[in-house]
């Protein structure tokens, strides 16, 4: 529904769908006009192929693109006769094909755009809000044609894939690179950024639903006093402090995604387990709110040119780090040395790089006594709360131009939010100060 209703808002900003419907005649000449063109470009290519035909099974003579006519008077005259003869070469340059199949080119790609037009304007949700009105109008007119009845059923059970602007994919981005690679392809990724997109897995829905059925939610914590409080961080050992640098949701967001990238990182097993939900839903909106901060911060409530900075000093750095370390990827480095690696006192160190290897370690206390899969349920919950605190705004534009790119799921959230009444974000529960905890 709310996929639905986003649609809409597409609509609004970058179509003229909205516009069409405003009268009833409006979609009935827009289609029109749609299938005269494809008309007029189909004919154009039957003559098209006509004559292609001919040309090539009828004989008939190829004329080129360029003709060129040599005519040649020589004469001359005596005492007893006048001599006059004429002579004309014609020259030829060029094929006639190559004029006819860019043309025929350009008809058949102006017949799939009126086809995609004619297809967004019956398939479309306007389209069908349209039908739905009419019928309750004219509910016993309706009931009573078979075709009506058969219409709007047939409108209303399809679905066109091209008028799908929420995809179901989350960009994925990480500062630590999980498995680096020296093929082609991965190091021309280096020179151009290429993200990964992922179908949203159904447990990075149950995650995010969970907060929001929860009574206590009300609160809209931001996940880090809850983190702080099972890990017994105190006031000296907080890694998520202000006291320790982290001042904002960018610096809390990539602290936390340190760790957990960290904690991804396992020791090679003969036997290893497959990913549980919690692991799933944690490891994917961590790397999404990575994604966040290094690629759409105006999605979020910080500064964009310094979230972007942010990002990018960090990941420099952490190159930095693990080239010092004799690595040149955290998959050739167990945890330990990995941790080691970034929280070294070095200057090549960030200060952020630090508090996120502080953090696993923390981390792995917890899973040493409770077990691994209750450190991942606590980050699940770290991130769904998180990523919930971060996703009220009052920027409309920046949600609306994420739609025009096919969707972000901050954007999905924003509009649930907005209905359940939350229209902007606590400001008094994001400051990660010893007193929060």
């Amino acid at each position: 529904m709310i996929a639905h209703e986003l649609s809409f808002l597409h609509d609004y900003y970058y179509s003229s769908l909205p516009t069409s419907y405003s009268s009833s005649w409006l979609p009935i000449l827009s289609i029109s006009i749609s299938l005269l063109t494809m008309g007029l470009s189909l004919l154009y290519l039957l003559l098209i192929t006509v004559v292609i035909l001919l040309y090539a099974f009828m004989g008939w003579p190829h004329h080129g693109q360029m003709q060129c006519f040599l005519n040649c008077h020589p004469s001359f005259q005596n005492e007893h006769e006048d001599f006059f003869y004429s002579s004309s070469n014609q020259i030829q340059y060029g094929n006639i094909f190559f004029d006819l199949a860019p043309v025929g080119l350009l008809a058949a790609l102006v017949v799939l755009s009126e086809v995609r037009e004619i297809a967004c304007y019956i398939f479309s949700n306007w389209t069908k809000v349209f039908l739905i009105c009419s019928y309750v109008r004219h509910a016993s007119s309706w009931q009573k044609s078979h075709w009506k009845k058969k219409m709007l059923s047939l409108v209303l059970r399809r679905k066109c894939k091209l008028l799908n602007h929420w995809v179901d994919k989350m960009n994925q981005c990480s500062v630590l690179a999980l498995h680096p690679s020296t093929t082609p392809v991965p190091l021309l990724g280096r020179l151009i950024p290429l993200l990964h997109r992922k179908k949203v897995p159904r447990a990075v829905k149950a995650a995010l639903l969970k907060p929001l059925r929860s009574p206590n939610w009300k609160n809209r914590s931001n996940g880090v006093a809850s983190l702080c409080t099972r890990l017994q961080l105190q006031a000296d050992n907080n890694p998520l402090s202000t006291s320790n640098g982290v001042k904002g949701v960018a610096d809390t967001m990539l602290v936390a995604h340190i760790a957990t990238s960290i904690l991804e990182v396992r020791t090679s097993e003969p036997l290893r387990q497959a990913d549980s939900a919690n692991e799933i839903a944690a490891t994917h909106l961590s790397r999404y709110c990575a994604y966040l901060v290094a690629y759409v911060p105006d999605l979020l409530p910080d500064n964009n040119e310094w979230c972007k900075s942010l990002y990018k000093g960090i990941k420099k750095k952490a190159k930095r780090a693990l080239a010092a370390s004799g690595n040149t990827g955290q998959a050739s480095l167990s945890p330990e040395a990995l941790v080691q690696a970034l929280s070294a006192g070095s200057e090549e160190a960030h200060d952020l790089l630090k508090n996120g290897a502080e953090l696993r370690k923390k981390l792995v206390e917890l899973a040493g006594n409770e077990g691994e899969e209750v450190a991942w349920e606590l980050l699940a919950e770290f991130w769904s709360e998180m990523i919930l605190y971060a996703a009220p705004s009052d920027n409309v534009a920046a949600h609306a131009e994420a739609i025009a790119r096919g969707g972000e799921l901050i954007t999905l959230l924003w509009a649930l939010l907005t209905h359940l009444g939350f229209i902007s974000r606590p400001e008094a529960a994001m400051p990660n100060t010893p007193g929060d905890v």
